[in-house]
């Protein structure tokens, strides 16, 4: 295990959250599937990371999956088969689930978990409603302290969503956040989240592997187009628009 990963799992657990260990994505499936019993419902905020782990085909076998991410719905979504009033009512029931499966943007090496969303359904789940959150954790997801999280936010994170989205913001042209005032911006919501809520019990599942969207301009390139790549092997987001 990495020192990094090491410090930021006791430092999560001092803060309240149950954080654990995963050597890679194939042991943090086995570690959700320890989490969750069979016959539990299961909320879904979309996370490329939870897709990584290949656990979410486990978990339909023997429970109850409530996702406006999936595939299916996705691209009926995008056809306007399915209408914003529609997704909606998915978003209302998986938080209401027992468990909530979710990523996250940023953790810092102090214990600190750092998000954006454009609707909030995904930082609401991980904070009050779902009994049971677990977020996924892959190492490129750590950072040193509040000021780069947000950092690795507003320059890396937002602008690479807007640009694989093809919203129509400026950051998706420069790569910086200019905190605009686009009907399209992805970043309306930020989160941060110091300790673990007083009635939340969320779980944490830091991989020793990539995960998700996220690095730091200072990588070597080659590591930062393999996370890219896996990244969209994995997401079916691209130029969908929910509007009716």
């Amino acid at each position: 295990m990495e020192r990094k990963i090491e410090e930021t799992i006791k430092s999560l657990n001092r803060n309240g959250f149950s954080a654990i260990y995963a050597k890679n994505t194939e042991g943090a499936k086995h570690k959700i599937l320890e989490l969750i019993p069979n016959g539990s419902t299961i909320g879904i905020g979309d996370s490329v990371s939870v897709r990584q782990t290949n656990v979410l085909e486990e978990l339909r076998k023997q429970n109850v999956i409530i996702s406006a991410f999936s595939e299916r719905i996705a691209l009926k979504s995008t056809t306007g088969e399915i209408k914003q009033n529609q997704r909606r009512k998915i978003y209302d029931l998986a938080l209401d689930c027992e468990f909530f499966l979710t990523g996250t943007n940023v953790v810092t090496k102090s214990g600190k978990l750092i998000n954006m969303d454009s609707t909030g359904n995904r930082v609401v789940g991980m904070i009050f409603g779902p009994r049971r959150p677990i977020i996924v954790v892959g190492k490129n997801k750590i950072v040193e302290n509040l000021e780069n999280g947000l950092a690795r936010l507003r320059n890396v994170i937002a602008p690479q969503h807007a640009r694989f989205k093809e919203r129509d913001t400026p950051c998706a042209k420069t790569g910086k956040c200019t905190d605009c005032n686009s009907n399209e911006r992805i970043c309306n919501i930020r989160t941060i989240l110091d300790k673990q809520p007083s009635q939340t019990d969320i779980s944490i599942v830091m991989v020793d592997e990539d995960l998700g969207l996220s690095w730091d301009k200072s990588w070597p390139k080659k590591r930062i187009e393999s996370i890219y790549s896996n990244y969209t092997k994995l997401t079916w987001m691209k130029g969908t628009d929910w509007r009716e």
